[in-house]
């Protein structure tokens, strides 16, 4: 099966969640597409995973543009769609304001793939800030076993990176679905 994976990242996180994924698609022939350094075309791949971090709420806006460019070439292939984000509880909310209905509808995957919020990471003294900020309001998770409080932070998620490989395989066994 022939596989391209296009996505954007910023900081490393969605590049280590992709190395990841094309780990898990070993027996496959993928080719990436980092948005950042080259654009490559849907067709004649037999799938394709999309996906990006998420800034402020939004994508990145050359993968806007790529899921607005090529909406009708994706809606006819294989597609999996990933976000990550450091709060995966909202991932629901972000796929709706930045993926298209159609290709959320056609996806046989839309998962959060986990996010870090690490300061070294950070490009920038304003993301710097932003992250400081963002780790700072995390909610605090109660540890019933000490009765003590931390702070959860968010990490990438092999479990979830394993079981968008699991359903990308096994929707090779179906039909393409077109669009209606």
């Amino acid at each position: 099966m022939r596989i391209l994976i296009v996505y954007m990242s910023h900081t490393g996180t969605v590049r280590d969640c992709v190395d990841l994924l094309k780990k898990e698609l070993n027996s496959h022939e993928v080719d990436l597409c980092d948005l950042s350094e080259r654009v490559l075309l849907p067709e004649g791949y037999d799938a394709v995973v999309l996906g990006g971090y998420i800034h402020s709420g939004k994508l990145p806006p050359e993968l806007a543009q790529y899921l607005k460019s090529f909406e009708e070439a994706l809606l006819k292939t294989r597609l999996g769609l990933f976000l990550c984000c450091g709060f995966t509880d909202r991932s629901d909310e972000y796929f709706i304001k930045n993926f298209q209905k159609s290709l959320r509808d056609h996806a046989f995957a839309v998962m959060p793939l986990g996010g870090r919020l690490r300061s070294s990471d950070a490009k920038s003294i304003l993301d710097k800030l932003i992250i400081w900020y963002m780790r700072s309001n995390i909610s605090r998770s109660e540890d019933h076993l000490e009765g003590e409080f931390r702070r959860v932070l968010p990490g990438i998620l092999p479990d979830q990176i394993g079981l968008l490989a699991q359903k990308l395989k096994a929707s090779v066994q179906e039909p393409v679905r077109e669009p209606d």
